[in-house]
């Protein structure tokens, strides 16, 4: 069943804040973690066979995003990484992130897909060869 809400701006602005500041816990800057595999039930539930490809950091270590009027999050730039130097395959296909506060504690997980996917985080190509750079171009959260 597809849903279909559409929050006012003012109000996608109010979840966003509680977001961010939970994005910003910890005494360090928030990560991203880029994995293999099929995603987790929940942020709470361990990693088992997935495969940490790579793990970004944001440049700004107290305050990872700022929030627009138009109840939008944009973030700060996320500096590029080189990806995990993992074996046998020496590539992987990228399938979703874990977005963390700087403890490695969970926020949240989304998908991974390549431009045009329409998945929350989109890649020129979702293939992660190992010890090759990972970047990142830009990084927005918008509330319908």
């Amino acid at each position: 069943m597809t849903q279909d809400v559409r929050f006012s701006r003012d109000v996608s602005g109010d979840m966003l804040l509680p977001l961010q500041a939970k994005l910003d816990g910890g005494a360090g800057a928030m990560k991203i973690r880029l994995y293999d595999g099929t995603r987790p039930a929940t942020p709470e539930t361990g990693i088992t066979t997935q495969t940490l490809l790579a793990e970004s950091v944001s440049s700004n270590t107290t305050t990872c995003a700022t929030e627009t009027p138009t109840g939008t999050l944009t973030f700060a730039s996320i500096p590029t990484v080189t990806a995990q130097s993992f074996t046998s395959p020496s590539s992987r296909t990228a399938t979703w992130a874990r977005w963390c506060m700087s403890d490695g504690t969970a926020v949240f997980d989304c998908d991974v897909g390549a431009v045009g996917s329409g998945k929350f985080i989109e890649m020129v190509s979702t293939t992660v060869v190992a010890a090759a750079p990972v970047a990142y171009s830009s990084a927005t959260i918008t509330f319908p």
